[in-house]
Formats: C-alpha cells, structure tokens, sequence
C-alpha cells in the first residue's frame, strides 16, 4: 500500500465480538532457527499491489506454506542479532556473555565492518528498496527498559573500576555508560545500514514503546525509514470486567498498551513514514520459554490483531510465523487457510482494497472446509519432528518467501 493511501478502518475495538473457540490448527514453535545460507536468494523488491498486509513467515519450512488464499506483500526482509554485525548480550538461559554481553564492550568499528558484510550477504542488491526491520531485541537503549541482567553486569563493572563508590553513584555512572554506548551503537548501526542500502527503509522491530516516551529518543526516531511495533499477544483476551481466571487479559489493556502504546505512538512519531505493525497469530505467554505448542488465536484476538491496527493508524500489518520443522507447515497451513486468510481478505474487501477474485474464492473455499482440521492436528502433534530429526538438505532453503528471518547463530561467546 502506498504512503499515501493510508486508510483509516471504521471499526469500534470496543464493539468487537467475543468468540470463545480458537481457530482450527495447533503447531509448534521453536525460536531456534537455522544456520544463514552461504548463497541467499535477494528478497523480492516490490510488494503485491493493493495489500495491507505482508509476509512475515520465516524457518527453513516457510516455502513449503501456501499462501494463495490471501495477497501478501513481499517486500519485506528481517534480519536479526546473531547474524546481522556483533550484537553483544547475555543469554538468559545460562548467562554467558556473547560479544562482550553489554554495549560498553562492543568494538563498534568490528561491528560496523561485519555489518557492511551481512548486508552484501542479505540484500545483495543495492538498489533494494522495500523494508528492513532490524530485530536486536535483547536490551534497549533505555536503562529503565532494559532487562535486570544488563544494569546488574553495568553496575559490576562501575563498582570494579571505582571500589569506593556508594550504591547511588555506582548506579548513575553505570546508567550513563550503559545508555550512552547503547545509543551510539544502535544509531551508528541505523546510519551504517542506510548509507549502504540508502533506497531501504530502514528501522527497529517491535520500536516504538509508549515507555520509550520519556527518554528523550528523538535521536532514534529521527533517523528510522519506517516503524515496525508489534502487537503480539500473551494471554486471551477477556471482556473488561470479566474475573481473570487464567491470565488473561482484558480487552482494554490490548488496546492501550499495544494499539495505543506501540502503533498509535508509533503513528505519532513517523509523521509521513510507513508504521507496518507485527501480528503473531497465537498466544504468546511471557512467563515461559516453551516455543512449542502455542495456542492459536481465537477469532475475536485474531481480528484485533489483524484489524486493530489500522484503526490507530496502521499503513500495514506484517504476518509473523516460524515455520522451522516439517510437522509445522500442514497445521500452520490449516491455520492460515482456516482462519487468517479469510480474515485478511475480509478485511481488505470491506474497506475498499481490490482483492483478485480467484483468491476470495480461494479464502471461502478454505473458510467452509474445516471438517479436517482436528485431524491436521492431532497427525501435528505426533509427528512433528524435534531440531535434531532436520534433514540435511535444510541448509539450502535459505530465502523465506517474504519476511526473511536468517540464522539465530551467533558469533563469538557461547552462543
């Protein structure tokens, strides 16, 4: 969708109906990914005319996925830490170090040198200019923001160098020191990737935060191509004041925290740039590192997440999903075709966006034929393959159709 045809969708979030049953289709999923390839394919470089919305798949498996029943964009690339220059963060699993855990201790010049590298290997042509959306989602610039982990390695290393500091100011001069490098390198690294792939447009995944207002980010805002809030949801949602019996979450904090908080602060910011916002269509607890299993979207929480959006001022919504193993691509297939699709198409026939006829009548055929799904399932469940069961020939399905998640191997320290 151009820039100027922003649309503004007439729904009342506060109207939608509450749909109990979840959509058809359970799959797993594994935030490992592969290794990146030696030889990438270059992404595609313009998106499908007339869409809303983008392709977010990603995993070794995400070329297997059908996706005809509804129009996607593809102009769309994603690239993360641990293949995209020398990110440094502390694993939380184990707490190793991996490039030098903190951003006080990058070497910003190696870091830039392997970026350049990255970028060649990832968008190989110059000329590229669709969207970049740059995932460094360990820590943010914001001491307040960040994980405890970060400001607790910070303050170590203030009270290492400076033994006869007090508590208060150990935590100014560790604040400072975390802040200011960490703001020189996500800006340098934003000015790097623009000035290489100056026709991109460039910026930070799941950027801006309502908590990110007081910070003083105008640095950071300033300089971003585009705006990539995400609007994935933890738990289901509950109509307001209903009791929360199993964590979950009223309607009213989807609204203000990520509709208002992340894609309407992000519609403040850009001014006329693009604000695609990320939609995951299952559950996502964030008291669990379980990535399997997750439970799909009911209908009403797939809609906020594919409709919300555009009612604070969304000019896209990008489709995430990992499609790592085998088993994952029929159960996500049936998840698409069941519930997304038609969906997204609705959506798009609603307000006006010309939608081909062979995929409307695609995404009804898919909508009606359900009668399979428990079956897609069940044979999910049982046959989905661990990391380890990954045939050898995964390596070569390096370039995901649309969104292109690369390699979460990392370079350097136990990673």
């Amino acid at each position: 969708m151009k820039r100027s045809q922003h649309i503004t969708l007439g729904i009342s979030i506060g109207s939608l109906m509450f749909a109990g049953s979840a959509v058809a289709g359970g799959s797993s999923r594994d935030r490992s990914a592969p290794p990146a390839p030696d030889q990438p394919d270059p992404p595609a470089a313009s998106g499908s005319a007339g869409s809303m919305f983008y392709n977010a798949l990603t995993g070794i498996y995400a070329d297997d996925v059908n996706l005809d029943a509804a129009p996607l964009a593809t102009n769309m690339i994603v690239v993360y830490q641990h293949n995209f220059g020398i990110y440094p963060y502390i694993r939380g699993d184990n707490g190793v170090h991996v490039n030098g855990g903190v951003p006080q201790n990058i070497n910003l010049n190696e870091h830039l040198r392997q970026l350049a590298i990255d970028i060649e290997r990832y968008i190989p042509d110059p000329d590229y200019d669709g969207f970049v959306a740059i995932d460094y989602e360990e820590w943010t610039p914001f001491w307040d923001d960040s994980v405890e982990r970060y400001r607790e390695h910070s303050r170590a290393m203030v009270r290492q160098n400076n033994p006869g500091m007090d508590d208060a100011q150990v935590e100014r001069q560790a604040k400072t020191s975390f802040e200011s490098k960490a703001k020189r390198f996500m800006k340098r690294t934003l000015e790097k990737c623009q000035a290489l792939r100056p026709n991109a447009k460039w910026g930070y995944w799941s950027y801006p935060k309502k908590s990110f207002e007081d910070n003083n980010a105008n640095w950071l805002w300033d300089r971003q191509d585009a705006f990539f809030p995400d609007v994935y949801m933890p738990y289901q949602l509950i109509p307001d004041g209903q009791a929360r019996e199993n964590g979950e979450m009223h309607t009213s904090w989807f609204v203000e925290d990520r509709l208002e908080g992340r894609v309407g602060f992000a519609r403040e910011l850009a001014g006329d740039r693009p604000v695609l916002a990320f939609a995951y269509p299952r559950y996502e607890p964030r008291n669990t590192n379980q990535w399997i299993r997750l439970t799909p979207l009911n209908e009403h929480d797939m809609t906020m997440s594919l409709e919300g959006p555009f009612q604070y001022g969304a000019d896209g919504v990008v489709l995430w999903e990992n499609i790592p193993q085998p088993g994952v691509v029929d159960a996500f297939q049936e998840l698409f075709d069941s519930a997304i699709a038609p969906e997204m198409v609705r959506i798009l026939a609603d307000h006006g966006v010309e939608v081909d006829e062979s995929v409307i009548a695609s995404a009804e055929t898919d909508e009606t034929d359900t009668s399979a799904s428990s079956d897609s399932d069940a044979a999910s469940d049982s046959d989905t393959p661990s990391g380890d069961d990954e045939p050898s020939e995964a390596t070569r399905r390096a370039t995901r159709r649309g969104v292109t998640r690369f390699g979460r191997q990392s370079r350097g320290g136990g990673g």
